[in-house]
């Protein structure tokens, strides 16, 4: 969910919406029949551009296709891109996961990576989140860990209000044994 304090405010993109749909996923969207069409008319009407990078994907002709489509049509800020394997650098052709035309333009994108060693899986979460509504990363992060720390909250609550039941039911079942005997 977006942060009820972030709707309508001011973002990179324009004004923060209320959701982030509908977002557009090539394998659940595409009908049979001519792919390139369909595809780069989706990529025209996109806002941002997410791309899940590793190094299968920047040797992907589609890939490359695809990006330098978007950025003839929309902005080189709006590109995310979560790595999961691979470096982001073109210091290392065997393990670079950034599509060439980004290396020919001269442009570094946004990258979020997944990987423990780095970003981990809910940060590059948030930093994604972040790109597509167009706020700071700290935002996000600031009210993660709140809802975190409420969940723990929570947690330790129910935790208590159940020891606390137990040991009462405890008193009263010694007490009961008590009177039996």
């Amino acid at each position: 969910r977006v942060p009820t304090r972030l709707i309508g405010s001011a973002g990179a993109h324009g004004p923060v919406p209320a959701r982030l749909y509908p977002i557009f996923r090539d394998r659940d969207e595409l009908a049979a029949g001519p792919l390139a069409g369909q595809l780069f008319e989706a990529i025209a009407q996109s806002r941002c551009f997410v791309l899940i990078c590793s190094p299968e994907s920047a040797r992907s002709r589609w890939v490359n296709d695809e990006f330098t489509h978007f950025l003839s049509a929309g902005a080189p800020s709006r590109l995310l891109c979560p790595l999961v394997d691979g470096e982001a650098t073109f210091a290392f052709p065997a393990r670079e996961c950034l599509p060439p035309v980004l290396r020919e333009r001269g442009i570094e994108p946004m990258a979020a990576e997944l990987r423990n060693d780095a970003d981990g899986r809910d940060n590059a979460r948030l930093k994604i989140i972040a790109g597509l509504l167009g706020v700071g990363f700290d935002e996000l992060k600031r009210r993660d860990l709140v809802a975190r720390n409420r969940r723990l909250i929570a947690i330790a609550s129910f935790s208590l209000a159940v020891s606390v039941l137990t040991a009462v039911l405890a008193l009263v079942a010694m007490r009961a044994r008590d009177e039996a005997e």
